[in-house]
């Protein structure tokens, strides 16, 4: 009850936290606390709202999207994950395990995958399957961090994929502990 208490209260601190900053045209998504493991830090793009659908002691789930239906929607969810309860980052992981991983995702036929790397290092498994969603997966202390970008009503184009990764590259893992 007090892991479901400290998460709730860890949404709403987030929601409340929400500041625009005029200089860079982003708006403050300020600190997701992760089960009082870790924070998530980072921006959100203009015109873009953080909404907390579900959250509970193993999990949280929430969308970011904007009032304007033509823009992409990102789903965010945080979820434990016994498997890997060990694993500190993605960026531990070898080159056989990101193989394993990326199989997860290559399920799917024409899936396409790369890495990219947060300002902080910390390493971003791509998997894009063209127009139609790009998922942006990580790794931190256990937990599958997983944003999903789907388009709005119109379909998904490069300058949305690149607010995305500029939105992703600001994100911060900063450990509780």
């Amino acid at each position: 009850m007090k892991k479901i208490t400290a998460i709730l209260l860890a949404a709403l601190l987030l929601m409340s936290v929400c500041l625009a900053s005029a200089e860079d045209g982003k708006t403050q998504l300020g600190i997701l606390n992760v089960n009082g493991v870790f924070d998530i830090r980072c921006n959100i793009p203009e015109g873009y709202e953080l909404s907390i659908n579900e959250a509970d002691s193993a999990m949280i789930d929430a969308v970011i999207e904007s009032d304007d239906q033509t823009k992409p929607v990102m789903q965010l969810r945080v979820a434990f994950n016994e498997l890997i309860a060990d694993v500190e980052r993605l960026n531990d992981l070898s080159d056989d395990q990101l193989k394993v991983l990326e199989a997860t995702f290559l399920e799917e036929e024409g899936v396409k995958i790369s890495y990219n790397s947060t300002a902080y290092g910390t390493k971003l498994l791509v998997a894009e399957l063209e127009n139609e969603y790009v998922v942006f997966y990580t790794i931190y202390k256990g937990f599958e961090v997983e944003f999903q970008l789907t388009p709005g009503t119109e379909p998904l184009n490069d300058s949305q994929i690149d607010m995305v990764i500029s939105f992703l590259s600001d994100m911060d893992f900063v450990s509780a502990e």
